[in-house]
């Protein structure tokens, strides 16, 4: 489920990215910050990135579904100067982007915040949309029981 428009460098294990991440109270411009940006194998990344702080404080496994990233994408658009990390699950042989997700909306009063994120698969993530993950699971994901036959009293 890769955007079509990103240009992939290469893949990256997620253990060697998690340690290069760095906290901030919020995410750092690269071009006023340049202390945001490490060197991952040879490209400069913004290490400060609160999607990043998200899988690093929350970790790599979807809040609903427990799928788990796999590895980080280094990945750009054309028109971009500097390459970002992106971490993919697979899902039944496909790639999915895992995100960050709001875990009270800000269309709801949550706010920009570390402590209000969450990670999340974009399947859980575009099931959820405004709800809370509670209400997702219960609703969305609970596994569909068969209906009983009714009996006909014969």
């Amino acid at each position: 489920m890769k955007d079509p428009n990103l240009i992939r460098k290469e893949t990256l294990p997620v253990n060697d990215v998690l340690p290069q991440i760095v906290f901030t109270p919020k995410e750092l411009s690269a071009s006023s910050h340049p202390e945001a940006m490490k060197m991952i194998h040879g490209d400069a990344i913004n290490v400060t990135s609160l999607k990043l702080q998200t899988f690093k404080d929350g970790g790599v496994r979807c809040r609903i579904c427990g799928c788990k990233g796999e590895y980080f994408a280094k990945e750009k658009y054309a028109d971009q100067p500097y390459f970002h990390l992106n971490l993919y699950a697979v899902k039944d042989g496909v790639e999915v982007l895992m995100t960050k997700d709001h875990i009270v909306p800000i269309a709801k009063g949550g706010r920009d915040k570390l402590n209000n994120f969450q990670t999340l698969c974009f399947d859980c993530n575009k099931k959820k949309a405004m709800k809370t993950k509670e209400q997702v699971k219960k609703k969305d994901l609970k596994p569909k029981v068969p209906a009983k036959p009714k009996d006909s009293g014969k």
